[in-house]
């Protein structure tokens, strides 16, 4: 034997590469596989793509060994197992995740409308501290006796650190007056509920009763002409309700003296489909928190009005 014989070991027919022919199954193509038949089990891509991979290299291993690798079934039931599961796996996994991303963004909406509220209520606190009252709905302001025919949430203004639009409007004019309409692009974000798109119109509305009042049965804000003092309330001020985040069908031109009209026969009316089975509400005592719709209309109109004594 020479030299090179004894240096080369492929010369040596005992010590022959790769396997012989039919002699074993290619690794690759058996993990293709199963991992391919646990993909539909699984419903995840995480075994569908490498059963995929593991399964084409199987068959260009197979393809190239001239025989001596077997697998190819295995090889293409796994490719076509894993393909498959990965496909079904990425048109159901956002149809299952779809809900809890909803939940968790409409959970984060409430929050935020749940904070505009009780920065509402923290101004409207400062508002009777420095008036000795709270505004009204729309027809005066404090202690004045001119018809202005804005907004409660114009005169609060300055209370929310928007001191230079509030010094902007006409107050001896109407809402609409030309000048007065021409500033309802500038409504501050907190009057802006996260549910409806940027606009003109709010959702933060007081209760108004239009020839109802009388006394044990008024809501906060009467017919709309009063200046409450916090006094006058005389049920609970955690469960005496100050604002509410009305349906979008309710929504009102923010500067515009218009709010939600109570029906003592059916309080919940304009409430309740803005979000899922609640409506948010600011009481007196300037908490905010959400009321279920399985409230009783009975137990709403407790919380709406005022001095009923329940």
């Amino acid at each position: 034997m020479s030299k090179f014989q004894e240096s080369n070991p492929y010369s040596d027919p005992s010590k022959e590469r790769g396997p012989t022919k039919g002699s074993t199954n290619c690794g690759q193509a058996t993990a293709s596989l199963i991992l391919g038949l646990l993909t539909p089990c699984c419903f995840s891509f995480l075994t569908g793509i490498p059963a995929l991979i593991l399964g084409v290299i199987a068959l260009q291993k197979i393809s190239h060994s001239g025989g001596l690798l077997k697998g190819q079934g295995m090889a293409i039931i796994g490719v076509v197992t894993g393909g498959a599961g990965t496909l079904f796996s990425c048109l159901l996994l956002p149809a299952l995740l779809l809900p809890a991303v909803q939940s968790a963004r409409e959970a984060a909406r409430q929050q935020v409308s749940l904070n505009n509220m009780k920065q509402i209520g923290l101004a409207l606190h400062n508002h009777y501290d420095l008036h000795g009252a709270l505004p009204a709905a729309g027809s005066v302001d404090g202690d004045s006796a001119t018809e202005l025919g804005l907004s409660w949430r114009v005169h609060l203004l300055p209370f929310l650190d928007q001191s230079a639009l509030y010094n902007q409007f006409h107050l001896d004019e109407p809402w609409d007056s030309p000048h007065n309409k021409s500033l309802l692009p500038m409504m501050p974000e907190l009057y802006q509920s996260p549910n409806m798109p940027r606009g003109e119109v709010t959702l933060y509305l007081g209760v108004v009763q239009r020839n109802q009042e009388f006394p044990g049965a008024r809501t906060l804000f009467g017919d709309g002409t009063q200046t409450r003092k916090l006094g006058e309330v005389t049920d609970s001020s955690s469960n005496t309700i100050m604002i509410v985040e009305a349906d979008i069908q309710e929504a009102v031109l923010w500067t515009k003296p218009a709010d939600l009209e109570l029906d003592t026969s059916n309080p919940s009316r304009g409430l309740g489909t803005l979000r899922f089975s609640r409506f948010l509400a600011l009481m007196v005592d300037g908490g905010a928190r959400p009321i279920p719709n399985e409230t009783s209309a009975a137990e709403l109109l407790n919380l709406l009005l005022m001095d009923d004594g329940k």
